[in-house]
């Protein structure tokens, strides 16, 4: 079993909510899935039966014999602010705002692999997924961005 644990700070605010879809709340879940998300495209593979095979054997799957995730993934607080953000300032007719984790904000994730065979997967994809893409509600609009800022989990 190997461990990677990197600091992050939330660069744009993160919509990401709880059971209630009301109180932010930093959710593994939605890091998982994101990572889901960027294994596939970056594998981009013609042979759909292959990459299924292949995907739930890293993240696991709900199929006969497909079993659960080499990796896990847990999120500690550090510095969480939670405040209401504005989603639309420019807007005169959509006036709304969401809950989110604040910029600003550090948490620690941590990538704990099963497997060793898949850490070096497992820790690139995590990395992909932060430097490329945003997590939570409104993330294809450039929300729920993260930055790094502990340069040694690049090693």
């Amino acid at each position: 079993m190997k461990t990677e644990e990197m600091t992050l700070k939330v660069i744009t605010p993160m919509f990401m909510l709880g059971a209630d879809n009301k109180t932010p709340e930093l959710r593994p879940s939605e890091f998982k899935g994101m990572m889901r998300f960027w294994w596939r495209a970056i594998k981009a593979s013609n042979d759909i039966s292959n990459l299924r095979k292949e995907e739930a054997e890293i993240f696991g799957g709900s199929g006969e014999n497909e079993g659960k995730s080499k990796f896990k993934i847990t999120l500690k607080p550090i510095q969480i602010a939670y405040g209401e953000y504005r989603v639309l300032p420019h807007s005169e007719v959509k006036r709304f705002s969401l809950n989110s984790i604040r910029e600003n904000s550090i948490f620690k994730i941590l990538l704990t692999t099963y497997n060793n065979n898949y850490f070096e997967t497992a820790k690139n994809v995590l990395l992909i997924s932060i430097l490329l893409g945003g997590f939570g509600k409104r993330s294809r609009r450039g929300f729920g961005s993260c930055q790094i800022i502990i340069p040694q989990a690049l090693n």
